[in-house]
């Protein structure tokens, strides 16, 4: 028989920050964003690795001198999720969200588009002088 547990251990701080980056970075909208995210998120360490090669700051796996590929993934997921709270805020899936809307907002007519202009007059404003005041007759005998 198996005993299985769950260890704190196993959950740090960097599967923690991966999970909010999967979160942020795919989009919270809808069920396809945190999978959108999860492959995202995937494929950071792969293109560190393949990064590692070209940029001599991220050392290769095996090798020291340098930030490893773990630690430079932390700090794309940081930088990551900075960006897209600041400028994208539906994360990735919005991407995909957008031509859908465009092509709903152009299918309007632009005689409905003038009616609805027409129907919305704004009247200037009006000063204290200007408002209408019930007048007074004169004296009263």
């Amino acid at each position: 028989m198996l005993l299985q547990y769950i260890r704190p251990e196993n959950f740090g701080l960097d599967l923690s920050i991966q999970y909010v980056a999967i979160v942020v970075i795919g989009g919270l909208a809808s069920i396809w964003g945190p999978v959108l995210g999860a492959l995202f998120i995937g494929l950071v360490p792969v293109v560190a690795i393949w990064l590692a090669d070209y940029l001599p700051f991220i050392a290769k796996p095996g090798q020291h001198g340098g930030i490893s590929v773990s630690g430079f993934g932390l700090v794309v997921y940081g930088i990551l999720i900075v960006v897209f709270l600041l400028f994208r805020r539906g994360g990735l899936i919005s991407f995909f969200r957008m031509p859908a809307r465009a092509a709903a907002s152009t299918s309007t007519t632009p005689s409905t588009a003038t009616t609805t202009q027409s129907r919305t007059e704004i009247s200037p404003p009006t000063t204290e002088n200007q408002q209408s005041t019930p007048e007074k007759e004169g004296p009263t005998p």
